[in-house]
């Protein structure tokens, strides 16, 4: 917190009509600052590019590093995504009702992802950065190697600006190429990390999606939702849920969807409710789908699948 507060300093209000506002503003309010100002900071200097997608943001930005490396264009890049909550970001939120009402004592059960009571998401706030290398790099340089991104898709709903078509549109379609980039099929994945908001709308539809890419094996999988947990971290949720998804690789332990207390009987796959579940896990895919209707998907696995192929 203290280097992000070294890197965008507090603007204050201006008091004087335009001739108040600090020329600062401009150049840490643009969209590509946070890129920019970190890459000054650590002296990076490789391909530097900004992803405005809203909720699919970050997976875009690993898909992008992702073909930078496939490539040759480089050998390592360090990606991410960050948002934070101010005010009227919270306002346009909670106008067009996409937030949970729940407040007070009752605040931490807000977020209740793929429950029958959800009645909309918790905005969180935050950033996940990682690192992402080419593999005989890191292997040269004795790196320890979480997982490798095997394969993305992305696709566009075409539908509305906020809400997602009941069939699962074109979450589908991502979810299918990426499991198609990877050479992985249905049945090979374990766990899939859902964008899981807690949305009516937004839970049944991302459900039907699962099941529509995952054919018969999505009812032998385990779903779950970090958002139930951190709140909705916009920008940063993709890259947040593929987190999700390396620690589940690396440690064996699925994270749980909290707050599923009530089974929505319309909603039938195993959402891992309330407690974390220890099983391997070899292959997971994460979702990540925007307001405008951009979706993406990527497929990880555990490293070693590949030299074992």
């Amino acid at each position: 917190m203290a280097m992000m507060r070294k890197l965008f300093p507090v603007c204050g209000a201006p008091n004087n009509g335009p001739a108040g506002v600090p020329a600062i503003l401009f150049s840490n309010t643009v969209s590509n600052a946070p890129a920019s100002l970190c890459a000054i900071e650590f002296g990076l200097r490789g391909p530097n590019v900004t992803f405005n997608q809203r909720e699919a943001s970050s997976l875009s930005a690993l898909a992008f590093s992702v073909g930078a490396i496939r490539q040759g264009r480089t050998t390592a890049m360090v990606t991410g995504g960050a948002d934070s909550v101010e005010e009227t970001f919270f306002k346009v939120h909670d106008r067009f009702r996409a937030l949970s009402p729940v407040r007070g004592a009752r605040g931490p059960e807000a977020a209740r992802p793929f429950d029958r009571d959800r009645k909309g998401f918790v905005l969180g706030e935050g950033g996940v950065v990682m690192v992402l290398e080419e593999l005989d790099s890191a292997r040269a340089r004795g790196a320890e190697i979480h997982a490798e991104i095997a394969g993305y898709g992305s696709s566009l709903n075409a539908y509305r600006m906020t809400d997602p078509p009941p069939d699962g549109g074109g979450a589908v379609i991502a979810m299918t190429r990426a499991l198609r980039d990877s050479g992985f099929v249905a049945e090979d994945v374990d766990y899939v990390v859902a964008h899981g908001t807690g949305t009516p709308a937004g839970d049944a539809s991302e459900t039907t999606a699962i099941k529509r890419a995952l054919g018969e094996h999505a009812q032998r999988i385990v779903v779950t939702s970090p958002k139930s947990m951190t709140g909705h971290t916009t920008c940063a949720a993709g890259a947040l849920n593929l987190l999700a998804a390396l620690g589940a690789i690396r440690d064996g332990v699925v994270s749980p969807t909290i707050n599923l207390d009530n089974r929505d009987p319309e909603l039938d796959l195993d959402f891992v409710a309330n407690e974390a579940r220890a099983m391997p896990v070899n292959v997971a895919m994460t979702n990540a789908f925007a307001f405008g209707g951009t979706n993406g998907a990527m497929v990880v696995c555990r490293p070693e699948l590949r030299d074992a192929a």
